[in-house]
């Protein structure tokens, strides 16, 4: 059932898998399961993001990385301060995001696969951002969008790919925010036919409203139409 609601999630029926994943919470909870009580939260916290429910996300991911430090579970952790850290940036928590900043950063130093460094060193790029250090933030991201690569994590690429577009808009480099920018497109393509790319827009979009100003989202409207065209 879970790979079932990891499925729906991948294609968007969030309420599907948000469904399953409640199911499966509640059976854990029954059993006094701990570490399957940890991974429905976690889950449940990562569709609560892409629905825009970022208080109940943030949650979630708290009672997560709660039990994931308990039980001691390295990879759980990881997972769930990500999730976590994602909703306080989301929720323009920037003092709380930059607590959590650091763990993250020494967390892609502890892991050896890709698919974690790639992902955390990507978060960690963003609170680069949140503090103007654009330089710091694009090569994060640079080493993120790498190792999401040789992972094969297309999901995670094309989402570190539109963050990087943003970075070099910030740094004043258009043309290849641009090709950064089509990149992304091409690998939500790649993926499963885009379906996650109006919720992963529309994230980057707040983003840059919350944290870069005005300025920065008009050039990005601007850079995302003439990619339309």
């Amino acid at each position: 059932m879970n790979n079932l609601a990891i499925v729906y999630d991948e294609m968007g029926e969030f309420e599907k898998s948000r469904t399953i994943f409640q199911n499966l919470f509640d059976e854990s909870q029954e059993s006094g399961d701990d570490e399957s009580k940890a991974g429905a939260a976690n889950n449940l916290a990562i569709t609560a993001l892409y629905q825009g429910r970022f208080n109940e996300s943030r949650d979630l991911a708290a009672m997560s990385l709660d039990i994931y430090s308990r039980l001691e579970n390295a990879e759980g952790l990881a997972t769930a301060h990500s999730n976590w850290f994602e909703a306080l940036i989301n929720l323009g928590m920037s003092t709380d995001a930059a607590r959590a900043a650091e763990p993250l950063m020494s967390m892609s130093n502890e892991f050896t696969e890709d698919y974690f460094k790639s992902n955390n060193l990507g978060l960690s790029a963003r609170f680069k951002l949140i503090i103007g250090d654009t330089p710091a933030a694009h090569t994060l991201l640079q080493q993120a969008v790498d190792m999401a690569d040789h992972a094969g994590n297309l999901a995670s690429k094309a989402k570190l790919l539109l963050y990087l577009a943003l970075t070099l808009l910030a740094q004043g480099d258009a043309r290849e925010a641009s090709r950064s920018w089509k990149r992304a497109q091409s690998t939500f393509d790649e993926r499963i036919g885009r379906p996650h790319y109006p919720f992963e827009r529309k994230r980057l979009f707040a983003f840059a409203q919350t944290y870069l100003g005005s300025e920065i989202v008009a050039r990005l409207s601007a850079l995302d139409e003439d990619t339309l065209t």
